[in-house]
């Protein structure tokens, strides 16, 4: 995934990397004050997981429309890349 932010630019990959862990960190820090919110407004668990499964469809969808084609990548020296058949 990586590679693909960042085709023009190998060494970027590691910047694309802690962007990609911060917004899970973010995410972990706010699912359970939504997941509260949600059950101390409703009662119920209903809506929380509600939340969880389309926030999963929509990474699903997010990362099929990202990655189309998973193939192995290889850099040359001028910093193209160049998937491998």
């Amino acid at each position: 995934m990586p590679q693909r932010a960042a085709p023009r630019v190998p060494t970027a990959a590691g910047r694309w990397v802690g962007v990609q862990n911060t917004c899970g960190n973010v995410a972990g820090m706010l699912a359970p004050m939504i997941t509260g919110m949600l059950v101390d407004a409703t009662g119920s668990f209903t809506s929380a997981f509600a939340l969880a499964a389309l926030v999963n469809v929509l990474g699903l969808v997010g990362w099929m429309w990202i990655l189309p084609r998973v193939a192995p990548l290889r850099w040359d020296l001028v910093g193209a890349i160049h998937e491998v058949h």
